[in-house]
């Protein structure tokens, strides 16, 4: 555990008391920047996807009505809880280029999931 000003990250400086998984599991790298992250896995020669899938895209463009270059958003099913219990949603959030069709946190999530 650490203290404010403790931190060994650049990014983690205005952190007040926080830790990092000596594994650098997702509790860890999910707070690194995601280039940070892709430098990582194309250091070390791994794959790892960039663009939206096929059935993203073509649920973009049924969704705004046969457009070309139409607004991937975020598919991840969320877990959510409710009044009457839980519930499942679709993350919807925007997506950037070269994300794989995902929002930046669930792209960051996605990056660490293929480091570990």
């Amino acid at each position: 555990y650490m203290r404010k000003g403790e931190c060994h990250w650049p990014e983690h400086k205005k952190i007040n008391f926080h830790c990092h998984c000596p594994r650098d599991c997702l509790s860890g790298l999910r707070d690194r920047p995601t280039e940070w992250l892709q430098h990582i896995l194309e250091s070390n020669e791994v794959e790892y996807r960039k663009n939206p899938t096929d059935a993203q895209v073509t649920q973009a463009r049924e969704d705004a009505g046969g457009e070309e270059g139409a607004l991937i958003k975020c598919s991840v099913n969320l877990q959510k809880e409710g009044r009457d219990g839980l519930y499942d949603e679709v993350c919807g959030e925007k997506t950037e280029e070269g994300h794989a069709g995902l929002c930046a946190k669930h792209y960051r999530e996605y990056l660490v999931h293929v480091i570990n």
